[in-house]
């Protein structure tokens, strides 16, 4: 059934697009002679690493490959420590930005809670730490992140600051262990970073405070 109005296909008149028979595809006769402007080829912008925001070619090996996935699969020692009654886990995690593309992976926020061993069972902990860096963020994580974005914009501490109040909140709470999705890859290894770039040996200050290992469940 066709419907009022419609007009078939074979019926319809062609419109009219101004390009004269004969005339090749690109450049063609426009109305009042003379040739159309030739298309200008905008370049695509080049595809980024979500972590570092390297150029993903720079990620894939060699001595620019970004150290996430350069660290993403570390050989794993065989398990030699056994966790007694009251011991205390720190949760940790961190979020980072790289203000300039191929620049240095900033520390901007760091959150820990703990959990205690009791009876065969973790016990979440009653207190948390949050610490935000003033570092400056990337656009993306301006616009995706506004929450941060407000925080980082108010915060007045850099990493040595943030990193001071962590640790007195790892030996307040008795901290021996820390746990994080990708510690090795990410989360400990930004932070052992950032303590170099302000002078800080994280790794000896942690076992000073009593630290003994750490929990990467990615890998």
């Amino acid at each position: 059934m066709q419907a009022d109005g419609d007009v078939p296909a074979a019926k319809r008149r062609k419109k009219d697009t101004g390009v004269g028979a004969g005339v090749g595809a690109g450049v063609g006769a426009v109305e009042g002679g003379g040739e159309a402007p030739a298309k200008v080829e905008v370049p695509r912008a080049l595809a980024k690493c979500g972590v570092c925001r390297r150029r993903k070619s720079e990620c894939k090996g060699g001595p620019a490959a970004c150290p996430d996935k350069r660290f993403a699969k570390p050989a794993v020692p065989k398990a030699n420590l056994k966790v007694d009654a009251g011991s205390v886990l720190m949760l940790y995690d961190i979020e980072t930005s790289v203000a300039v593309a191929g620049g240095e992976t900033l520390l901007i926020e760091v959150g820990a809670c703990t959990a205690i061993y009791v009876g065969g069972n973790w016990m979440l902990g009653a207190e948390e730490y949050k610490g935000v860096t003033k570092e400056k963020l990337a656009q993306w994580t301006r616009v995706n992140c506004k929450g941060l974005a407000v925080e980082a914009a108010g915060s007045q501490k850099e990493f040595p600051q943030v990193w001071e109040e962590l640790k007195t909140y790892v030996e307040k709470m008795g901290v021996k262990y820390l746990v994080a999705h990708g510690m090795v890859a990410t989360d400990l290894r930004v932070t052992v970073d950032e303590g170099w770039r302000f002078g800080v040996d994280v790794l000896k200050e942690l076992i000073a405070l009593g630290w003994k290992a750490w929990l990467t469940p990615a890998e």
